[in-house]
């Protein structure tokens, strides 16, 4: 019994400069600290306190400052991230409610049982009638096992989320590969545009298409 699927290609990787200054800041924060610890040995050494102190506190403040940034400016990538996580749950918790909030309008899922599309009124009957309590597919259990973000543009941004389910009624590890389309809207929020499965476990063409 295949326990895993292969994952599809990565999604582009972030600009260098905002991952490690917006939505990582520790290894940089981390290395300005090192740099300030360095150099106040350095000064001290050569009997220059006060040079020491002035250059160690620096280094502290602009480490410090970074984590505060990245802690208070969201990037597109972030956001689209937080986006994907709350479309999962409303999916796996069968909370129509919350995934209505995550859905775009229009919004497509595109699958095996419907490769031609189902639409946003679809996809919301759809998740009630396999996931609420009772159903076929109810899961006692679910987690994001790998979340890949992209911000195309402005507006639009992509998605890519491995996620682990486990459902009621056989108890076992269920892996699925799914790439989620996102457009920001004009309250700032993004949601889905179009969902499709890009590797299913124990399905050979899970798109359907």
């Amino acid at each position: 019994m295949q326990l895993d699927i292969p994952s599809p290609p990565s999604l582009p990787a972030p600009p260098t400069l905002v991952h490690y200054t917006l939505e990582n800041p520790w290894p940089v924060a981390a290395l300005l600290v090192l740099v300030a610890a360095i150099v106040f040995s350095i000064y001290h050494q050569r009997g220059q306190p006060r040079k020491a102190l002035g250059w160690a506190l620096s280094a502290a403040a602009l480490a410090g400052g970074l984590v505060v940034l990245g802690r208070f400016i969201v990037t597109p990538r972030e956001a689209i991230a937080d986006a994907t996580r709350s479309l999962v749950s409303g999916v796996a918790q069968a909370d129509t409610a919350a995934l209505d909030s995550a859905l775009g309008d229009p919004c497509t899922l595109y699958y095996f049982q419907a490769p031609d599309g189902l639409d946003r009124a679809g996809i919301l009957a759809a998740v009630s009638r396999f996931f609420e309590k009772g159903s076929a597919y109810r899961l006692s259990g679910w987690q994001i096992e790998s979340l890949q973000t992209h911000a195309g543009g402005a507006t639009t941004g992509q998605a890519q989320v491995k996620v682990l389910a486990r459902p009621e009624q056989w108890n076992l590890p269920h892996h699925s590969w799914w790439r989620i389309d996102f457009r920001k809207g004009n309250d700032n929020v993004w949601r889905a545009t179009a969902i499709m499965p890009l590797a299913v476990q124990g399905v050979d063409n899970p798109s359907g298409r």
